[in-house]
């Protein structure tokens, strides 16, 4: 597991795998971790022939897209995580993508203990890696396309000196 200490505490939602028809999936070979919550070994999220691109990053919301089907006889597909930590390129197509879901990494300051997907975007020529609090697969573009699933990372909790203070 990957630890990085930051001077703030990122905000995010908690949670697990979730599929949009409103059932939960948590899917078999998870492991629970006393202090972390849940940790993934890795899983294949997705597999496509398809050749994604890198379409857009927006620093102010940490949001990046990443799409496939910019000719007219396919129909767009989109990848969209949200709470963009980090990310490392070495190119800006992956064909033949496969989502490689890691292991989970762990976000901490002195207060609080936050956990990020690890995502590796693989295809023949080259691995990216991005860490973000949420990955949703969507058919067509955002915000109208229909979301197929989402996976988010677990939630934190509170660590050190106890509760933040807050403002009266």
């Amino acid at each position: 597991m990957s630890v990085v200490n930051l001077p703030s505490s990122p905000n995010g939602p908690g949670g697990d795998v979730t599929e949009h028809r409103g059932e939960p999936n948590v899917r078999p070979g998870r492991r629970k971790f006393p202090h972390t919550g849940w940790m993934n070994p890795g899983e294949t999220l997705l597999s496509t022939s398809r050749t994604f691109q890198l379409w857009r990053y927006g620093v102010g919301h940490s949001e990046l897209f990443l799409r496939s089907g910019f000719r007219p006889q396919s129909e767009p597909v989109e990848l969209y995580f949200e709470g963009v930590r980090s990310m490392h390129f070495d190119d800006l197509d992956f064909p033949e993508l496969t989502v490689w879901r890691d292991e989970d990494v762990t976000v901490e300051n002195d207060t609080a203990r936050f956990h990020r997907l690890r995502i590796e975007l693989r295809s023949p020529k080259h691995t990216g890696v991005v860490v973000a609090s949420r990955l949703t697969y969507i058919d067509g573009t955002y915000p109208d396309g229909q979301m197929k699933w989402t996976v988010t990372a677990p939630g934190g909790e509170e660590i050190g000196g106890g509760p933040r203070p807050t403002c009266e």
